[in-house]
């Protein structure tokens, strides 16, 4: 390992280059997705879209499901590259992956069992959908294993700033998620089919993604060894960022299915149309800071100053792209969604895209924050913030949707996104003085 590996690491042109790179394999599924979704929900119809929204939620959700160790494994490669310490490295990577595919096999096994379960009760599902529903998640349930180590195999080409092997890797999935559809659409509506291409994309990125690591990790040694020991340090991190997962991901995704049996189906497309949009503009912080998240772990305990550096360049740069794009969200929500999919639609929903875009900003910078706290080794701030803040979102977002419906449900989800900006802004700029 060469002894300026930390500078080529964390160099600005490489973050700069890398981030780049990232803008644009993020930002391609957002350019295809805009001309692909108004057709899909045409050709599907608006009750079965609001059925795919939930499985695309299923499918997101799967990441939690690696007890944290695929971020955990990113920070551990980072910081023991940017230390130059190297010894056992690969050892430790083939114990993580061991572990997280067994993980994704007892994960496969509880959801097939708890499949009819999740259809009924959670996302209430008309009986007329029910069948291919179920089909749907039985083949998501035999994917989780490839779908839980691809979270992990992404974060060691990370780690070693690989981003533009992760981007041209990410075109299976891209033309599965948002093309696939349109081409089965002609023949069948039913969505185990189009649940089928889309585990066809992961698992062809799988594969790639597995043969470029491979070669990464035979660089130091050609062993594949597993060393259960070696799980430990891994799980201390990984633990608290599973909990925190776990719980936000239940917080970020539950507004659909408080909607779909507090109100009905029909209406979650109204609902999560606005929300999908957010999610591919949050592709601008997620992007910059998937690149930033190593280099930060590199950089903090060797060089604080440095690591200040790259904290507030972060703020700047996704507070510059982000704010023209969330004032153009807000202006434009009517008329944009009117001509996006229809008038009617937009009537319905223009309302939630105007709330959901002021919280868009924030979130973006929570991202910023998320990312530092963990890059210095304390995952278990984020978990413990979530804890207190669980029962209190469910409470706030059970009232204001039964008594609000849809724009109460959006309110509820800006309340949770503004108090995690100024607790974890706190915390962020206290850790950064100290």
């Amino acid at each position: 390992m060469s002894v300026s590996y930390l500078e080529k690491l964390t160099c600005k042109k490489v973050l700069a280059f890398n981030s780049a790179i990232s803008l644009l394999s993020h930002g391609l599924p957002l350019i295809i997705a805009f001309f692909t979704i108004p057709l899909v929900i045409h050709g599907m119809g608006t009750e079965r879209f609001g059925i795919l929204t939930l499985i695309w939620v299923i499918i997101g959700a799967s990441s939690i499901l690696d007890f944290g160790l695929g971020h955990a494994l990113t920070q551990f490669i980072s910081k023991r590259l940017g230390a130059e310490d190297i010894v056992d490295i690969e050892i430790h990577i083939w114990t993580a992956l061991f572990i997280i595919f067994i993980l994704g096999i007892i994960a496969c096994i509880a959801v097939f069992l708890l499949i009819p379960t999740i259809t009924t009760l959670l996302m209430n599902v008309p009986d007329a959908y029910m069948a291919e529903t179920q089909n749907s998640l039985y083949l998501l349930a035999l994917s989780l294993p490839l779908l839980m180590l691809n979270i992990s195999l992404v974060g060691i080409l990370e780690s070693f700033q690989k981003f533009g092997v992760i981007g041209i890797l990410k075109i299976p999935i891209i033309f599965c998620n948002y093309i696939g559809p349109l081409l089965v659409l002609p023949f069948t509506k039913n969505l185990a089919a189009v649940v089928a291409v889309l585990v066809l994309g992961r698992f062809l990125s799988s594969m790639a993604y597995f043969i470029f690591c491979y070669k990464i990790i035979s660089k130091f040694s050609g062993r594949i060894q597993i060393k259960l020991s070696h799980i430990k340090p891994l799980l201390g991190f990984g633990g608290w960022i599973t909990l925190s997962n776990i719980i936000n991901t239940i917080m970020s995704n539950i507004d659909r299915f408080f909607i779909a049996g507090l109100i009905s189906t029909a209406v979650v497309a109204y609902y999560t149309t606005p929300l999908e949009i957010l999610a591919r503009i949050s592709i601008i912080p997620a992007a910059i800071m998937s690149v930033m998240f190593p280099a930060m772990s590199a950089e903090f305990t060797k060089n604080r100053t440095r690591s200040r550096e790259l904290f507030f360049q972060s703020m700047k740069t996704i507070f510059t792209l982000m704010f023209p794009i969330v004032l153009i969200l807000i202006f434009f929500a009517k008329p944009g969604l009117s001509l996006w999919i229809s008038a009617e639609f937009a009537e319905k929903s223009y309302k939630l895209a105007q709330i959901m875009s002021i919280g868009g900003l924030l979130f973006g910078l929570n991202i910023i924050y998320y990312n530092f706290i963990q890059a210095t080794g304390r995952s278990d701030i984020p978990a413990k913030l979530h804890m207190i803040e669980f029962p209190l979102y469910l409470a706030l977002l059970w009232f204001l949707t039964m008594n609000f419906g849809l724009i109460g449900a959006a309110l509820a989800w800006l309340s949770r996104i503004i108090v995690d900006f100024f607790v974890l802004g706190f915390i962020s700029l206290r850790m950064l003085k100290s």
